[in-house]
């Protein structure tokens, strides 16, 4: 416990440091999220955090090294969507093959491979929008995301020390990064961060999968994602209601409502931390 406490600490350090050092480089660089119809900042905010979450990733853990070739391939799919918007179906193509490479280094469910790779590709892609889609509010999805790694940690702590870790690290990233994404934000971690935090998230997700003690413990995962699976399944059979593409984004989710009701971008960031909270308790303690 202390050697994952230890390692949490560390990326948090790391994250918070270089997300310090990118802001001012992301605006020399006019790499930065502008006020529009689908945001709810007033101001031009620096986006691209994702890469301060890379170097943690690069420093904070070696056990981690062998599938940084995955994780960078989802993490430069962000990246290049923040530099440069891409078309939805290239960033799904982009996504696709760069999950797939994930599943070639052997993060993958223990199945046959007519359903290991589909299976396997579905939970990675599904996070990693899911996630994105999160990511309309500041503090929200770092926040969650945060809880959701402590949860995991909470399950592998027993089960498997090196998941624990890992666990422990994606945790830290995020509650790092919460320090200057926690409203008003400084910086935001743009697609580079959401698509890396969905990733990491898919990783301790297959990973548990295949270590769990019984096909029961499947319900601990999706009670954790039970926010993300929501609000996706909402944002879908809206635009799909509507006759609008899947791939658009709007400002009906829930959060978004809330705010349309008055609350503040702290109390709506309360709540739902609570509920996550409560979620994670549940996942942890449910036998």
């Amino acid at each position: 416990m202390i050697k994952g406490i230890a390692y949490f600490i560390f990326a948090a350090g790391i994250t918070m440091i270089t997300s310090l050092i990118l802001i001012p480089v992301l605006r020399r660089i006019k790499m930065v999220d502008v006020p529009g119809a689908l945001t709810i900042h007033s101001k031009p905010i620096p986006r691209g955090a994702g890469i301060a979450f890379m170097i943690a990733l690069l420093t904070a853990i070696k056990e981690l090294s062998w599938l940084y070739a995955g994780i960078a391939a989802v993490f430069l799919t962000g990246l290049l969507d923040d530099i440069k918007r891409l078309k939805p179906i290239v960033k799904l193509l982009l996504t696709i093959v760069s999950t797939a490479i994930l599943w070639i280094i052997g993060i993958r469910l223990k199945a046959p491979i007519y359903l290991s790779l589909p299976f396997t590709l579905m939970i990675m892609i599904f996070l990693i929008n899911s996630y994105n889609l999160l990511d309309g509010m500041d503090g929200l999805l770092s926040l969650l995301s945060g809880v959701i790694f402590i949860g995991f940690a909470l399950l592998f702590y027993k089960l498997n020390f090196t998941f624990f870790l890992f666990s422990m690290v994606f945790a830290g990233i995020s509650f790092g990064f919460l320090s200057l994404n926690f409203p008003p934000a400084h910086i935001f971690m743009g697609d580079s961060g959401s698509y890396t935090l969905g990733v990491l998230t898919a990783i301790l997700t297959v990973g548990y999968l295949n270590l769990m003690p019984s096909k029961v413990y499947i319900v601990k995962p999706i009670i954790l994602f039970l926010i993300p699976i929501i609000d996706t399944g909402l944002a879908i059979l809206r635009r799909f209601k509507k006759g609008e593409s899947i791939f658009i984004g709007d400002r009906e989710h829930v959060y978004d409502k809330m705010l349309k009701k008055g609350m503040s971008q702290r109390k709506t960031l309360f709540i739902f931390a609570l509920i996550q909270i409560i979620l994670t308790t549940i996942a942890v303690v449910i036998k």
